[in-house]
């Protein structure tokens, strides 16, 4: 309540037990916090605007990351990776699918659990419903990238690179995310002894979510909003197709999950020592998920690459 994201929710609460000014300084800061991101936003579209070669428009690069990954293992996996990661720091689509999976977390720890009057324990599922839904949000990752597609399979059969690429670019920015969430709820619960079981639950649910949904993209491809369009728009035609895809992720997810979050549970309701098989099972799992779940998209990838161009184009 002290924070411009919970500051809102907070003042009623204040305001009915009588302390006006606390609801009164909360209801300005959020004002102020709409103020300044406005005002940031203004700014940065302006500049955009006049300087073209900020964005990108026509500066010579010293040096180019996606050539230059030949100096970091595979050549194409470099090259898909460092190609995925410019999506994911420039696309809007890329962008918003970002901010959907963080949001869903925050909601439920800033509301769920304080509202349903939960047990405080319920806090630490937050983390681990970040790494799920970044695993599982990739099942239309193939469908995003039709236009570079078609570079991809001409190239040859480079199905397990292009898949690995794709999933390390993920992993470059979800890793670090999911370890900042985890690092936050261990501070607000005070409780370190949950440490391992926490990392092991989160290695676990964000390996298995992108072995799952690296297999169902090129399996389940439907059509997706293509570069420039509307983020938020749905191709004619797709909607039963992404609904299949959705259901049969999910439902995968949802089967596998248990292995690596029920010993987080033990380790917070019977003893703290089911933590450290949570860990163990967790990362392994989530490791062997990531590692086979690239292999066999690749392979099917490679086997069904027509009918895939034709899915998602």
């Amino acid at each position: 309540g002290r924070t411009p994201m919970g500051a809102g929710m907070a003042a009623p609460a204040a305001l009915a037990s009588g302390d006006a000014l606390g609801a009164a300084w909360r209801l300005l800061l959020m004002v102020v916090t709409v103020v300044v991101v406005h005002g940031a936003w203004a700014a940065n579209v302006a500049y955009s605007l006049v300087h073209p070669v900020y964005r990108g428009g026509g500066a010579r690069r010293r040096n180019d990351s996606i050539l230059d990954s030949r100096a970091r293992g595979d050549v194409a996996t470099g090259a898909v990776r460092a190609r995925a990661l410019m999506y994911w720091l420039t696309d809007p689509r890329y962008l918003v699918n970002a901010i959907g999976v963080i949001t869903l977390p925050v909601v439920f720890f800033a509301l769920a659990v304080p509202v349903a009057g939960l047990d405080p324990r319920w806090g630490f599922a937050a983390p681990v419903i970040l790494a799920a839904s970044i695993g599982w949000g990739r099942h239309n990752d193939v469908a995003y990238d039709s236009s570079a597609l078609h570079v991809d399979v001409v190239a040859g059969r480079l199905g397990r690179a292009v898949m690995t690429g794709r999933m390390q670019a993920v992993l470059a920015w979800a890793l670090p995310a999911v370890a900042l969430a985890s690092l936050g709820v261990l501070a607000w619960a005070e409780r370190w002894t949950a440490a391992p079981g926490l990392v092991g639950a989160c290695a676990g649910a964000l390996g298995i979510g992108l072995g799952i949904s690296s297999i169902t993209a090129v399996t389940l491809p439907y059509r997706a909003p293509g570069p420039g369009e509307n983020p938020f728009g749905a191709e004619v035609g797709s909607v039963g197709a992404s609904l299949v895809a959705q259901l049969a992720s999910g439902a995968a997810m949802v089967s596998a999950l248990p292995l690596v979050t029920i010993p987080f549970v033990l380790s917070l309701t019977v003893d703290v020592r089911w933590g450290w098989l949570a860990l163990v099972s967790g990362c392994a799992l989530g490791t062997a998920a990531a590692i086979v779940g690239a292999r066999v998209a690749g392979a099917v990838y490679d086997r069904r690459a027509g009918r895939l161009l034709a899915a998602v184009s």
